[in-house]
């Protein structure tokens, strides 16, 4: 394991490129702006052919390497190789820290818990106006709930994304991403390796890791890579656990060490949908079981409001009927009256007439 600096441990980034001029400046200002000072940071970079490296260069980091390789995970076997500090996290060019505490965070949880992995949330974002993704987990503002990975069965059932998962040390010197099968190689090879091969004890962050920039080559093309993933994932079970009901588990919400983690949670969920409008999985599943009694508890209330309004509605327009129909029973008598006070006149005038006549 890396020697910590003056006393505390340090942190190693490891940053894979290739060709992403664009948005490799934002992932280094985001470790450059972690307020937790031993963070150290390596780029591994594909022989970019525009300005990757020139602007990594910019700036003084730990370690830069640009030569051609076989592809992501090749790159992310040479970080795990030269990464020195004691925990290890990959951001990819384009995803950034989530705020400028979470190295700080991500000390302080290793310090007080005995695990050799953490991991948090994910907040999928899009970094450009143009970026699109096919990915059907991944929404954009919409945070992925690490907590619902609780045990080793869960482990079985999927992988955890890198972007949200710190390491130490021994476990990048001891399992790799690279198989001799290249079809299970990737960051699932290594966590099975370490959790079932190596033993490694896993431990959730109730935090937000990262913000995970959408429209990278892990989110396009979803079809053709669910096919490679789940071709993998079979290999893999067959090689270490065949059986998910034979995995030994302490209990069933082993992975969850912070013993308030729900209130821990909680408390950044409120601040962060009143400063940004974060919509976390984990708050909209207490939001969706409470919707049947808010819904029952409104159309109650709407119910009585409708009702009343209804009645009061039918009964205003009986009394205007009413009125009108009272009115117009008056107009109709002052009719009446006139027709009698004419045909009354009308009777005089007939009268008069007879007399006249009568006398000649």
């Amino acid at each position: 394991m890396a020697e910590p600096i003056n006393g505390e441990a340090r942190i190693t980034v490891v940053t894979v490129t290739l060709n992403v001029e664009d948005v490799v400046r934002a992932t280094i200002e985001s470790v450059k702006g972690q307020t937790y000072q031993n963070v150290t940071h390596l780029i591994i970079d594909g022989a970019s052919e525009d300005r990757t490296v020139e602007i990594a260069r910019e700036y003084d980091l730990e370690g830069i390497i640009s030569e051609p390789d076989n592809g992501v995970y090749d790159a992310m076997e040479k970080g795990r190789k030269l990464a020195k500090g004691n925990y290890v996290i990959f951001l990819n060019a384009g995803d950034v820290f989530y705020d400028k505490y979470v190295c700080e965070k991500i000390v302080e949880f290793f310090s007080k818990y005995d695990v050799d992995i953490a991991y948090g949330d994910l907040l999928p974002v899009y970094f450009r106006p143009t970026d699109v993704h096919d990915h059907p987990s991944f929404v954009a503002g919409v945070a992925i709930d690490g907590s619902v990975v609780s045990n080793k069965r869960h482990i079985f059932d999927n992988s955890i994304h890198h972007q949200l998962t710190i390491y130490k040390k021994w476990i990048l010197e001891e399992c790799s991403y690279i198989s001799s099968d290249r079809a299970i190689s990737g960051e699932y090879f290594l966590l099975m390796s370490a959790v079932f091969a190596k033993g490694a004890k896993l431990g959730y962050m109730p935090h937000i890791i990262t913000r995970f920039a959408l429209g990278g080559i892990s989110t396009r093309n979803f079809g053709k890579q669910a096919v490679e993933y789940n071709q993998g994932r079979a290999k893999l079970r067959t090689m270490f656990c065949p059986v998910r009901e034979d995995i030994s588990i302490e209990r069933e919400d082993e992975f969850h060490v912070v013993e308030n983690w729900r209130d821990v949670k909680a408390q950044y969920l409120q601040a962060e949908v009143k400063a940004r409008g974060v919509v976390h999985p984990w708050l909209k599943r207490r939001i969706d079981r409470l919707k049947p009694f808010i819904k029952a508890f409104i159309l109650k209330l709407l119910g009585g409001f409708w009702r009343r309004m209804f009645y009061w509605t039918v009964y205003s327009e009986v009394l205007r009927l009413d009125s009108r129909i009272t009115e117009t029973g008056r107009n109709i008598s002052q009719v009446e009256r006139d027709l009698v006070e004419e045909v009354r006149d009308l009777q005089r005038r007939l009268r008069d007439l007879e007399d006249k006549n009568y006398t000649k």
